[in-house]
């Protein structure tokens, strides 16, 4: 597994271990040093990992942990249905962070927004403010387990797929209403979907 901030040098990633494709460790390799800088570490696997520069996220099989990027202070830890696929999506731009990942419940997905503002923790609303107590829900996507999770740019709509994989949704994150949903005659192969985050936008879906 292999992240990247931007265009920047920073790299996050998980190295194999004894042969196995994860391992419980997340190293950050600063490519214009050649060296690492940083290592966040867990007894469980790790099934995913989402960096923006604020945040870095470490996605397990049942859990979801949020690290400040700065000294890697732990400041968000999420509990999940199973995760094998490491499903979860954060929102790239903008002062807030929006984290969106599967709920307790199968088929259920979480929504998380805040904002790191010196060394705490700050809730965010739509607008980006600040308001209190912190803005998490949680809402029904699908009716079996999740099998792909996206969210756009801003963070303002969140698509999703199940493992049956006849229906794409797309939701507003901020309340979990259902904008748009796309229905195929039969099901994807595999039990896989693709969802491109940069074709999603307040105005419906983008086709090509």
């Amino acid at each position: 597994l292999v992240g990247m901030l931007f265009k920047t040098n920073i790299f996050p990633l998980v190295r194999s271990l004894d042969g196995r494709v994860n391992s419980n460790k997340v190293q950050i390799w600063d490519d214009n040093k050649h060296a690492l800088v940083g290592e966040l570490s867990n007894r469980h696997e790790v099934r995913g990992i989402l960096l923006r520069r604020d945040v870095i996220v470490m996605v397990c099989e049942y859990s979801i942990y949020m690290y400040t990027t700065d000294v890697l202070r732990l400041i968000l830890h999420i509990a999940t249905a199973c995760n094998i696929k490491g499903l979860c999506a954060l929102s790239p731009h903008g002062s807030s962070w929006v984290l969106a990942c599967p709920g307790q419940t199968s088929g259920t997905v979480r929504v998380q927004c805040g904002k790191v503002d010196d060394q705490q923790l700050l809730p965010a609303n739509e607008g980006g403010s600040v308001t209190a107590p912190a803005q998490s829900h949680i809402f029904t996507a699908h009716h079996s387990p999740l099998a792909a999770l996206t969210i756009n740019k801003d963070g303002g709509l969140i698509a999703s797929a199940s493992e049956q994989g006849t229906v794409v949704r797309v939701f507003k994150a901020f309340d979990g209403q259902v904008l748009h949903e796309l229905r195929f005659r039969e099901r994807v192969r595999g039990n896989y979907v693709k969802l491109c985050s940069s074709k999603l936008n307040t105005k419906g879906i983008s086709r090509r």
